[in-house]
């Protein structure tokens, strides 16, 4: 509530006069700060990182400068979502919001914001993650940073794309791409803002199933992430899922397996081949070929699960189901399907539900087929008024997906 408040305030309070001060001040954390926060990611000790966590966090709050105390308590923040304390993050993320509402920082409050919607997005809670983006999103418009204009549309071009509004993420996207066109892209920047957004255009393009144009700018967004190896692997891997939806499988089977080496060339952690390793395997079954695919599909969905990835846990269960049906083991596959349907009830993923419900309404038989061949209508037909009217979005959808759950 006290999180709440304050959001309330600072929109209230600086949404007719925010603070836009062009002070120049040196945001260079102390030496013995910016020590205890390294210190933070060299530990695996759960005891020794709240030690560490606690050391750093007490010598950022003796730092005088407001500007540089509330970096201090991000970059502690940062840190502990390197290392999964996700919880940490958040706290230290809502730490940082109280500090800039309180010395009326404006871009850091921005910045905060942006921080605890990454923390809603990570655990698949898209209205709370909407709720924060954009909150920063108005902040960092009044303020007038282009740069992370841009940046807050391509963030919920990607969450739009999640919920399945494509129409929305394509004009989000669209947005990124007239703010961050201003700014040439560095190569030795690490995050290629640009390349960001043409990926978030294509994806919401493969969505409109219009393949040809998201592989165009899935390879748009290549050029920018090859300046630095950034993303590559995932990239090429979507562009293999463009050629997978053609149905041109060889050469989306030979992107997939270029994806994967060079995965393992740039060390990859494992936890992020998991997407590539799960995507392979289906295709590998899409031309009958079953060497080795359940193991592979056992192996991303076990990665997914590792690193609470929620969205990717329903899709990998969808497609170790379709490898369940093509050997014929369908009370395997059912209890994969109706797992995804829990699944994605959680995180109101309501694409993937639709998609669970219409293969369990193929493999089931009588009454239980029939069943699920009018959930899979009725949410349809959900879906689509929503579409027509975004005001309510997903209201009727969550309330039918309830029902799905209830009576399973």
């Amino acid at each position: 509530m006290k999180l709440k408040v304050h959001i309330i305030i600072c929109l209230l309070v600086l949404g007719c006069s925010p603070k836009t001060t062009n002070d120049k001040v040196d945001l260079i954390l102390p030496s013995d700060a910016i020590d205890a926060i390294k210190e933070i990611e060299q530990n695996t000790n759960e005891a020794e990182i709240v030690s560490k966590t606690l050391r750093a966090k007490g010598l950022v709050e003796n730092i005088s400068s407001d500007k540089i105390r509330i970096k201090g308590l991000q970059e502690i923040a940062l840190k502990l979502y390197g290392i999964g304390d996700y919880k940490g993050y958040k706290r230290l993320s809502e730490n940082a919001l109280d500090e800039a509402v309180r010395t009326s920082d404006t871009s850091n409050m921005a910045r905060a914001l942006r921080f605890i919607g990454f923390y809603h997005k990570k655990f698949g809670n898209p209205d709370s993650t909407i709720f924060y983006f954009d909150k920063a999103l108005n902040l960092y418009s009044k303020i007038q940073d282009t740069l992370q204009i841009g940046k807050m549309f391509t963030s919920i071009s990607f969450v739009n794309e999640g919920l399945k509004d494509y129409v929305g993420a394509e004009d989000d996207a669209i947005e990124a791409i007239k703010e961050l066109n201003r700014f040439p892209p560095n190569p030795t920047n690490p995050f290629n803002e640009l390349g960001e957004a043409y990926e978030a255009l294509a994806g919401a393009l493969n969505g409109l199933d219009n393949s040809q144009e998201s592989i165009r700018y899935f390879k748009k967004a290549l050029e920018y992430y090859e300046l630095n190896h950034k993303n590559v692997p995932l990239i090429k891997n979507n562009i293999a899922v463009g050629y997978r939806k053609l149905g041109e499988y060889d050469e989306a089977l030979t992107i997939w397996s270029e994806a994967l080496e060079t995965a393992r060339e740039q060390k990859f952690k494992e936890t992020k081949l998991a997407i590539i390793i799960d995507n392979y395997a289906h295709g590998r079954l899409m031309v009958g070929d079953t060497r080795s695919v359940e193991r592979d599909l056992k192996k991303a969905l076990f990665l997914r699960t590792l690193d609470s990835d929620y969205p990717g846990e329903i899709m990998n269960r969808i497609h170790l189901a379709d490898y369940y049906i093509y050997i014929s083991d369908i009370e395997s596959a059912k209890k994969q399907l109706s797992i995804s349907i829990e699944r994605a009830g959680e995180v109101k993923d309501y694409g993937d539900i639709l998609t669970a419900i219409k293969k369990l309404s193929d493999i089931e038989q009588g009454q239980k087929a029939k069943f699920y061949a009018d959930k899979y209508i009725r949410i349809s037909d959900s879906l689509q008024e929503v579409e027509r009217n975004f005001r309510n979005k997903y209201a009727r959808i969550e309330f039918e997906t309830d029902q799905v759950i209830a009576e399973k």
